[in-house]
């Protein structure tokens, strides 16, 4: 059986290396963009197929790492941002956890600021992970494991078992992201999150992200995200241009969560440049060359139709200071479909059709009384359809 999968179907790519101690064997790691085997019930459950490939190497015959390196050199072809040169030690790191609270932070998976340099200097020799022309722009770190921000990937180191020596790098292109998630911590969490969406139909699908209320500034990693998903050279270049100035914020909750406070006051009347001023602000959500262009409420949620992308505010828990803000980019919009309300219903309906299988469908309400179904179907038309720049010419492509 000879098993070809194109350069152009890898959505995510990794290594794990060897253990130290009775472990022969490495491994390289491919996620696709290719359908899971579905099974046909409990005693046939669903299995990977091709979705998800595990490829073993003996570890006295093969450098595993010479394989990454040769998978980084096909799955990420060019630069994300040409031109846009990245210094690296954007983020200063948090401060150092000592006694239960580090504890509680390395069990419970929740990840902290440290040196982007530092990680940077590392990833560049010993081992020798990235790529010449690639930068640590933000780094964090859960016990031994790690996560990167580079300008070109979300780069995922997984230290196992005892010794250490035994190391998962998963690397997720900008160009795999088809839609991301900030979520604020609530008044009784300890986290916050960022949610990364692929058209991987298996395990990494979603690539959750928690991180130590207080410790990271997710509005800053959403809006780096954002700039380099939505195509911002203008916030990318002032975001990358801040050497020597630290922007990492101790506490975001707030800024968050203040959103909140605003929206109990909101009317429910579309404003769209209250909406607009509010998510340029406090939080800043949104780019500089960003507009939003519809608003719509949804009892506390709200969807905000922007110049880019589409925007779903989720309130959530009884205080509200839980929110996420969940981001679509109009590229990875499929289709959608509009309902209208029926005889004895007080809503119409508007179907997203989105290219992630972890929420291939999103729906949005719309009172009947409040709106015109018709409109947000040729508005939607026009940003589906006729989108301002063609996709052939961003430059994640290629």
């Amino acid at each position: 059986e000879y098993t070809s999968v194109p350069w152009s179907s890898v959505i995510c790519f990794g290594v794990q290396t060897a253990g130290k101690h009775f472990d022969l064997d490495c491994e390289a790691l491919i996620w696709t963009e290719i359908m899971y085997d579905p099974g046909s019930g409990e005693d046939d459950p669903d299995t990977p197929g091709m979705s998800h490939l595990e490829l073993d190497f003996n570890k006295d015959m093969v450098d595993i790492l010479s394989i990454k390196r040769y998978l980084t050199a096909r799955c990420m072809k060019g630069e994300v941002a040409p031109g846009v040169k990245i210094p690296t030690n954007l983020i200063a790191a948090g401060p150092v956890e000592t006694g239960l609270e580090r504890w509680i932070s390395k069990w419970g998976g929740d990840q902290i600021a440290i040196d982007a340099d530092q990680v940077n200097a590392d990833l560049h020799n010993s081992p020798q992970i990235l790529r010449d022309d690639e930068s640590v722009i933000m780094a964090y770190k859960a016990g031994r494991d790690i996560t990167c921000f580079t300008n070109m990937r979300v780069l995922m180191c997984d230290v196992k078992g005892l010794s250490g020596q035994k190391v998962e790098y998963v690397s997720v292109p900008y160009r795999s992201i088809r839609a991301f998630k900030a979520e604020s911590a609530g008044s009784w969490d300890r986290d916050s999150e960022i949610g990364l969406y692929t058209n991987n139909h298996w395990n990494m699908s979603k690539v959750g992200l928690d991180f130590r209320k207080g410790k990271a500034d997710v509005v800053a990693i959403q809006k780096f995200i954002a700039a380099i998903i939505l195509q911002n050279h203008e916030d990318l270049v002032r975001f990358t241009d801040q050497t020597g100035k630290p922007i990492v914020q101790t506490n975001t909750s707030s800024a968050m969560g203040g959103f909140m406070d605003w929206l109990v006051d909101f009317s429910w009347a579309g404003d769209v440049g209250a909406v607009d001023a509010q998510l340029h602000s406090n939080p800043s959500i949104l780019l500089s060359d960003e507009r939003v262009l519809k608003v719509w409420k949804e009892n506390r949620d709200m969807w905000v139709y922007t110049t880019k992308r589409v925007l779903h505010v989720d309130v959530k828990g009884f205080s509200g200071k839980k929110i996420a803000y969940k981001s679509v980019p109009y590229d990875w919009i499929c289709g959608f479909a509009i309902e209208t309300a029926g005889h004895l219903d007080i809503d119409a309906e508007v179907f997203l059709y989105n290219d992630y299988p972890r929420n291939a469908r999103d729906m949005q309400k719309i009172l009947v009384k409040s709106g015109d179904i018709f409109v947000m179907h040729e508005f939607m038309t026009d940003q589906v359809f006729y989108p301002e720049v063609d996709r052939s010419e961003r430059f994640y492509y290629s």
